[in-house]
């Protein structure tokens, strides 16, 4: 389960011809700092939304995690994955 760290939403739009779907979500889970990128289910993006105003979420009823991890940011070579995949 996804639990944000406070009441702001840790949500970044990829820019991307998908961009509109594809997020990069920040906050704690378990207490710790993680990061999801998210391809999220274009039928399932306003309960999405929704669910991250309300600030606690389980990322994957609302599409594919496509990587995820600990820490703050997501690792170069991450980044560069996505980048490749979806520019």
């Amino acid at each position: 389960m996804y639990r944000h760290s406070s009441g702001k939403t840790f949500v970044q739009i990829i820019n991307t011809t998908r961009g509109r779907y594809l997020f990069l979500v920040k906050g704690k889970n378990d207490g710790r700092d993680a990061w999801y990128y998210v391809l999220v289910d274009k039928p399932k993006l306003v309960l999405y939304e929704r669910a991250l105003e309300a600030g606690d979420i389980t990322l994957g009823r609302y599409g594919k995690i496509l990587y995820k991890g600990w820490g703050k940011h997501p690792p170069k070579d991450v980044q560069r994955k996505i980048k490749k995949e979806f520019l």
